[in-house]
């Protein structure tokens, strides 16, 4: 996965997600071979290692909501 770190791929990526202005969803189902960005990746992470305490910056609304919702939106809102 080294393209975690260049300018064109600087985020988390994932083997599948989901823009939240479209009813589209990429990944394994769809059979998609591109990268593309989402608002929301789940199925697996892969990002700076520093991110994943992201995900503890705020308190979670609940252990049976989306953690990848709740990783990718702390991201976005605190990530450089």
């Amino acid at each position: 996965m080294y393209t975690i770190n260049t300018k064109e791929y600087r985020g988390i990526l994932g083997t599948k997600g989901t823009p939240t202005s479209e009813s589209y969803y990429s990944g394994p189902v769809s059979k998609s071979n591109q990268i593309i960005e989402v608002d929301v990746v789940g199925g697996s992470w892969f990002m700076e290692s520093e991110w994943v305490k992201l995900m503890f910056h705020d308190k979670i609304y609940s252990w049976n909501t989306g953690e990848d919702f709740h990783l990718c939106a702390n991201a976005r809102k605190y990530a450089n």
